[in-house]
């Protein structure tokens, strides 16, 4: 066992770290307001959403936020649509989460669905 095992050490919120180098391909069962603190230390309002089968949320920055929005519209949509989320860079070199809309008519997938690491469990599936 690992200290950063502990739930004392884990973090709600969905990490690039998590997807261990590779694209997952998820379903959004919801999304939700969340108040978070912000690097200044001001409280924002963010967008949290949650996956089938996810112990952890992606709480969105602006590009994810943009992205979704151009790709599923209203908010109230999203639930039940499929996004590919993998690792990437930003601009500035820092890593980040790309999100990658399904649409609808083009169902076939680029990324394997839940697939697990190498201890054959993603690190945000449910156990």
């Amino acid at each position: 066992m690992r200290a950063t095992d502990l739930d004392a050490y884990q973090s709600p919120w969905l990490s690039v770290a998590d997807l261990q180098g590779r694209a997952r391909r998820l379903t959004i069962s919801q999304w939700s307001f969340e108040n978070v603190k912000s690097r200044e230390g001001e409280t924002v309002r963010k967008i949290a959403v949650a996956f089938e089968g996810a112990r952890k949320r992606l709480l969105l920055n602006t590009t994810q936020a943009k992205t979704l929005d151009a790709g599923l519209g209203e908010l109230e949509r999203w639930p039940g649509r499929q996004v590919i989320l993998q690792p990437g860079r930003t601009p500035q070199g820092q890593a980040t989460i790309e999100v990658v809309v399904i649409q609808a008519e083009h169902r076939t997938p680029t990324a394997p669905e839940g697939e697990g690491g190498a201890d054959g469990q993603a690190p945000f599936q449910e156990s």
